[in-house]
């Protein structure tokens, strides 16, 4: 798997949550609900994280090709280890957001559950679906 299909990973996961907190913005004005300003920050998540997505995306197209084999290993990992600090705190968003919208909404904790399985089952179902469809070129 290709880092950069990780970022693209995380910028789509991103774009999803930016229209379910649209669709959430749509519903609130459709049926009068107001936000307090930590429901705007915490839905503010998304440009911070897909602003490290794009810093990360720089790094990796900038990397060196004549540099020592430990130089070059050494800094496969370290932005292994950062596209993976990415998807935690990109997963975290997504987590933070679905509880608050559900909060927000006066939706039981049961539907806050189901969103959050339905997230997790939809990520291991690509994950699988990716690895399927991988072909060697």
């Amino acid at each position: 798997m290709k880092i950069t299909s990780l970022i693209f990973a995380v910028i789509v996961m991103s774009l999803v949550m930016a229209s379910f907190g649209m669709f959430l913005s749509g519903m609130s004005d459709e049926y009068g609900t107001t936000w307090d300003n930590s429901s705007i920050e915490l839905y503010n998540q998304l440009n911070e994280t897909q602003t490290q997505a794009n810093e990360l995306q720089d790094k990796i197209d900038t990397q060196n090709t004549d540099s020592s084999v430990t130089d070059l290993l050494g800094s496969f990992v370290t932005k292994a280890v950062d596209s993976l600090k990415l998807t935690y705190r990109s997963m975290g968003s997504a987590m933070s957001m679905t509880s608050q919208a559900t909060t927000d909404l006066g939706f039981p904790e049961i539907f806050k559950n189901a969103i959050v399985q339905i997230i997790i089952v939809f990520v291991i179902l690509g994950v699988i679906i990716s690895v399927m469809v991988k072909r060697d070129v």
